[in-house]
């Protein structure tokens, strides 16, 4: 069961899931919760998951929390960012970007300082101008006091409590029409869709799965089910700026 979650780009309804082992059945009733709106057991999920043996439930509890955390949440990760190691480190930051939110930015500055000449000080760089729609090239060498700028300059002229995705703030009409896009692009090229992002993004705040994910042949039936989604998006109500999780705001 914790293998076909961590395999997915999105979180499927726990309700429609029927293998249900007792070992992880706290992982799987937080996300029903939090698919249902019910989001006041967030920090004694973020306690469960950090504090887990099992590889597999902090790797799908820190990409959950991404999709369903605030901006005030990442306080609830100030112990981790001092003792995780390596390897859990780069799960954080492979999930980062999805959670949308400026607050972490200053956390990531003080990783990026922590992890300075290292391996990871490159990951961290690129989840930094990720979040603020800076263009990451993988030949420059940042600074700290050169990223740094990058956010003051971002955040002077943009909202911190707002939600960005790509630099812009969140929309799932402009996610929705970034995947038709690229899934055009691919369809003319006969290639496969190479990215999970959005349609991790746009699954997860609808709660409707996305026909589209990476590694998909883009064909006539994918481009089909496509617009059939488009439709069904649209008839949601969403609010610019806001982040949702199974269509629940997230206050």
């Amino acid at each position: 069961m914790l293998n076909k979650i961590i395999n997915d780009f999105w979180f499927d309804k726990i309700d429609d899931i029927k293998e249900i082992d007792n070992d992880n059945e706290k992982l799987y009733y937080y996300i029903k919760c939090f698919q249902n709106g019910d989001f006041q057991f967030k920090k004694e999920f973020v306690e469960y998951f950090l504090a887990s043996e099992k590889f597999q439930v902090f790797v799908i509890g820190m990409r959950l929390f991404m999709s369903i955390s605030n901006h005030k949440d990442f306080n609830m990760l100030e112990n981790f960012f001092v003792e995780c190691d390596e390897e859990k480190l780069r799960v954080f930051l492979a999930y980062v970007q999805e959670s949308m939110s400026l607050h972490v930015v200053p956390y990531l500055l003080g990783l990026f300082e922590e992890w300075e000449d290292t391996g990871v000080e490159c990951d961290i760089a690129e989840c930094i101008c990720g979040l603020i729609g800076k263009k990451y090239y993988e030949e420059e060498t940042y600074t700290i006091e050169q990223l740094g700028q990058y956010f003051v300059e971002f955040t002077s002229n943009h909202d911190i409590n707002r939600y960005y995705y790509n630099g812009e703030e969140c929309f799932i009409g402009n996610i929705t029409k970034d995947i038709i896009k690229i899934s055009m692009d691919c369809y003319n090229e006969k290639s496969q869709f190479y990215t999970d992002q959005m349609p991790s993004i746009i699954s997860n705040s609808t709660g409707v799965k996305c026909p589209v994910s990476y590694g998909v042949e883009i064909n006539d039936e994918i481009i089909n089910r496509l617009f059939d989604y488009v439709c069904v998006v649209a008839s949601l109500s969403q609010e610019k700026g806001q982040k949702y999780f199974y269509n629940n705001k997230i206050d």
